[in-house]
């Protein structure tokens, strides 16, 4: 079993190194996993669907023991895409890995063959995901394996974030007790004309940049009454990172427009509640 484990490894690994100087889109039939956001500036070289079935031997530090893992295993191979000039090395790949997987709770679980393998419950499923990256050519791989053995209900698929979404949500913002992410959405860099009152002012102000919004939605439906409570929550946020608040936009709803810079980059920033309870923010930048 072992020595299955180590020809697909092997076969990944080959991949990664394999010097390609063409499709520098995405494999067809391959998308992100909802749990792994791709790094910037990388595409999908390949993927591919089977059956997972091996032994993983314990993280080291932890006490001596062999785990067996099994479950639909999905792999993810991805390129830097050619005009990348600097690419990442093997410790900075797998520590932006690490950090975004404990966003989920994921910990470090073992090795299989010196790859790490993570472990975590995403809803219904117990996930598995053994990471791998190349030095010399900047490749990066992750194997995914779901094993559908937790028992869950209607009530905990409404109880959970949008995993879909979470990979959108800002770091500039701390999550809002009771809440939970329910929806998203992205948009192509472009530059929009945005009437706002400042005072007794109206201007029109151009906000450029590429969009992402996430929406939260309460728990219990007495949130609906915490409206004024949550915009002052994102203003904190926002002014802890020395943004300033530019006004708030003619048309309905009311949405409050604040600016701040980020990585010397112009970044806008878009709030508003709805009488329903939930709040929603876009990120232009």
């Amino acid at each position: 079993m072992k020595k299955t484990v180590a020809f697909l490894m092997s076969s990944l690994l080959c991949l990664l190194s394999f010097n390609l100087h063409a499709a520098e889109k995405d494999s067809p039939d391959c998308k992100d996993h909802p749990l792994l956001p791709r790094m910037p500036g990388y595409y999908i070289l390949g993927c591919a669907v089977s059956d997972a079935n091996f032994d993983m031997e314990a993280a080291p530090g932890k006490p001596a023991e062999t785990t067996h893992v099994e479950g639909k295993s999905t792999a993810i191979l991805y390129r830097p895409q050619p005009e990348l000039k600097t690419k990442p090395n093997r410790q900075q790949m797998l520590g932006n890995f690490e950090n975004g997987i404990k966003q989920y709770g994921g910990t470090l679980a073992g090795l299989a063959n010196t790859a790490p393998v993570y472990k975590l419950a995403d809803g219904g499923r117990e996930v598995w995901v053994i990471v791998m990256a190349n030095d010399i050519s900047g490749g990066l791989a992750y194997r995914i394996i779901e094993k559908e053995d937790l028992v869950q209900t209607k009530e905990d698929e409404s109880q959970r974030d949008d995993l879909n979404c979470k990979r959108f949500a800002s770091p500039l913002f701390a999550l809002i007790p009771g809440y939970l992410i329910c929806g998203c959405g992205e948009g192509e860099s472009r530059t929009r004309d945005v009437k706002i009152a400042k005072g007794k002012a109206l201007e029109t102000i151009q906000i450029r940049g590429a969009m992402t919004q996430v929406s939260y939605c309460p728990q219990e439906e007495s949130a609906a009454k915490n409206n004024p409570k949550v915009r002052r929550s994102f203003e904190n946020d926002i002014k802890k990172q020395g943004g300033t608040f530019i006004g708030k936009t003619v048309k309905a709803p009311g949405i409050d427009v604040y600016k701040l810079t980020q990585d010397g980059k112009e970044t806008w920033i878009e709030v508003w509640t709805e009488e329903s309870g939930n709040y929603n923010y876009v990120v232009s930048r």
